[in-house]
């Protein structure tokens, strides 16, 4: 600012000067001290003015100057001060810097290259200019159960990373999520080590009579068994409910075992019988007619005297044509003595030789029958395949007749090879065929389709035909239809002339007559979908939606309503023909386009 005073000073002074030695007066000017001149401000010394007051200032008095009352401003020159406008108590703490203002045309600048609080990041400095590094940053929990850990977003200027610990593969019912899916034992029944009462008899007798509940722990997530619990027994002839059913010694118990009473041979056998709880021995039997049992029945001191139980048929336990006898009473009980010796093995279905074998060398017995199959094991039972029956004949068994066994498959919805799988391979398929479609769409190849051969197209159709090859490229029953255009009325590009499609359906002229633009300028999208609004045809792929070809083409099914938002025409059509969206859409579908919707194919 001086240097600027002084400069407006010496230039404004000069002239000053001469206008007074011009006039003819006395004047003299001293600037010692630099009295302020148009807005300056003076400087140190003394200063005076003998030829008066210059003009915007006054002289500048003695050891200091006063300031002009010209142009002022917040600042002068290249000057330059420190700034900085974060929050009070920041500047120089942490990353916070000031920056500074350079006079610019008498204003100062924005504050340059200072450095204020911002958010606190993980790279070991003061951001915020709290004084404290890297603080309040949190921490990160993941994993689950006692995979789950808690880390330190930040640590030492580097975030950090949360990685779950490995868990177990199965829980260990310990009461903790060992396998660390956010489950706590699942798959267990208990906490290993807990113990609870039980008691696994009718609820209603537990504490009744002897009966009382016992205690199970738990051990590999299961509850064990249950220990020291006194269970219904049966009733003892003891005074005491041993059933636990508020009765006590009913029903006999312990009664009706055998005993003996003293006595001799038979009357000495008895039967037991609670009575006032003590068992007693009541005799069973009176003496009666001896028989051959070991025993002295008719109580005289004798056994089985007069060879009793004796010439009765009976089986002596062997194999065979020995096993039939005759009871003889001996070592006091009645022996079955054999009828018939052994003898050589015949094929008649018995054990000739008393070894246990019937008819060993045999294959079978002539005139029996028996379920038979012959095919590859695994496979009766499965598809077509089925046991047969064969008989036996001079020891021998006959063919199998009757039965099933795995053949070639054929397209016939059977599972004739027996493998579980009914017409898989395409059988029969693969030879060349006639779909009956148009144009490149009529050769076929033969495949297995809900079991029947069907003639499939090899190709399908195109939007459109490639003009001059002579063939039905979009199978619609014409060759080049269109060809008389400069492209394809299904096709974007230059603008077409009036009745080139004539023999197509005149569809040019009729979209023109709405819409001249696609005659005068080009054909573009609106003009390909005025193919279907004005003309009626839904020969283009613009008209089929979401349908996986055009209702003018022969192929596979469509769904109903993928055309929905254009012409809805496949649903009003399978509505009638069904046919069509659950098998295959054919030339008869194609042909219902404009039998049921109005539309067509032209």
């Amino acid at each position: 600012m001086v240097r600027f005073s002084r400069r407006v000073l010496a230039l404004a002074w000069v002239p000053l000067a001469l206008f007074a030695c011009a006039s003819g007066e006395d004047a003299s000017i001293t600037n010692a001290g630099g009295a302020a001149a148009f807005g300056g401000t003076s400087g140190s010394g003394a200063g005076s003015s003998t030829g008066g007051a210059e003009t915007g200032g006054a002289a500048g008095a003695a050891g200091g100057g006063a300031t002009g009352g010209g142009y002022q401003g917040e600042c002068s020159g290249a000057a330059e001060q420190t700034c900085y406008t974060g929050p009070a108590g920041t500047d120089g703490v942490g990353e916070c810097k000031a920056g500074k203002q350079v006079c610019q045309n008498g204003k100062w600048s924005e504050c340059q290259d200072e450095v204020v609080p911002s958010t606190e990041t993980c790279d070991k400095r003061d951001n915020d200019c709290d004084g404290l590094e890297d603080e309040d940053l949190g921490q990160t929990s993941c994993g689950k159960g006692v995979c789950q850990v808690t880390v330190e977003n930040c640590v030492a200027g580097v975030a950090q990373t949360c990685t779950p610990k490995q868990g177990n593969t199965t829980e260990a019912c310990d009461g903790a999520d060992d396998n660390c899916d956010g489950q706590v034992d699942e798959g267990c029944s208990c906490t290993n080590g807990q113990t609870q009462a039980c008691y696994s008899g009718d609820p209603a007798t537990k504490n009744v009579g002897e009966c009382s509940a016992g205690t199970q722990t738990c051990s590999g997530g299961k509850w064990g068994t249950c220990t020291g619990e006194v269970l219904p027994a049966a009733e003892k002839c003891n005074g005491l409910n041993d059933d636990c059913d508020s009765q006590t010694d009913e029903g006999n118990p312990q009664g009706g075992q055998s005993c003996s009473t003293g006595k001799q041979g038979a009357c000495a056998a008895g039967t037991t019988a609670c009575s006032n709880s003590t068992l007693v021995c009541n005799q069973n039997a009176q003496p009666s007619n001896e028989i051959c049992d070991g025993a002295d029945n008719n109580c005289n001191g004798q056994v089985d005297e007069g060879n009793p139980g004796s010439g009765q048929s009976c089986s002596t336990g062997k194999p065979g044509v020995c096993s039939a006898g005759t009871t003889q009473c001996q070592s006091g009980g009645v022996a079955c003595v054999q009828n018939v010796q052994p003898s050589t093995e015949k094929c008649d279905g018995t054990d000739n030789d008393c070894d246990g074998q019937v008819d060993e060398g045999c294959n079978c017995i002539d005139g029996n029958s028996q379920g038979c199959y012959t095919g590859a094991p695994g496979t009766q039972g499965v598809g077509a395949c089925k046991a047969g029956t064969q008989t036996c004949s001079s020891g021998q068994w006959g063919a199998c007749n009757g039965q099933v066994v795995p053949t070639t498959e054929t397209c016939n919805g059977k599972d004739d090879d027996c493998d579980g799988q009914t017409d898989e391979g395409n059988p029969g398929g693969g030879g060349a065929c006639t779909t009956g479609l148009y144009g490149v769409c009529s050769p076929g190849t033969y495949q297995c389709q809900n079991s029947t051969l069907t003639c499939v197209q090899n190709v399908q159709p195109a939007p459109s035909d490639t003009c001059g090859n002579g063939l039905d490229d979009n199978c619609n029953g014409s060759a080049d239809e269109n060809c008389g255009c400069a492209h394809d009325v299904c096709s974007t590009g230059t603008k077409l002339t009036g009745g080139c499609d004539s023999s197509q359906g005149n569809c040019v002229t009729q979209v023109c007559a709405v819409d001249g633009f696609c005659c005068s300028t080009s054909w573009d999208s609106l003009c390909v979908s005025r193919v279907r609004t004005t003309c009626k045809s839904l020969k283009c792929s613009e008209s089929q939606g979401s349908c996986s070809h055009t209702l003018c083409t022969s192929g596979s099914a469509l769904a109903i309503g993928c055309d929905l938002a254009k012409a809805n025409c496949a649903s009003t059509i399978c509505a009638s023909d069904p046919w069509c969206c659950s098998n295959s859409w054919d030339s008869l579908c194609v042909s219902e386009v404009a039998t049921y919707c109005a539309h067509n194919c032209l």
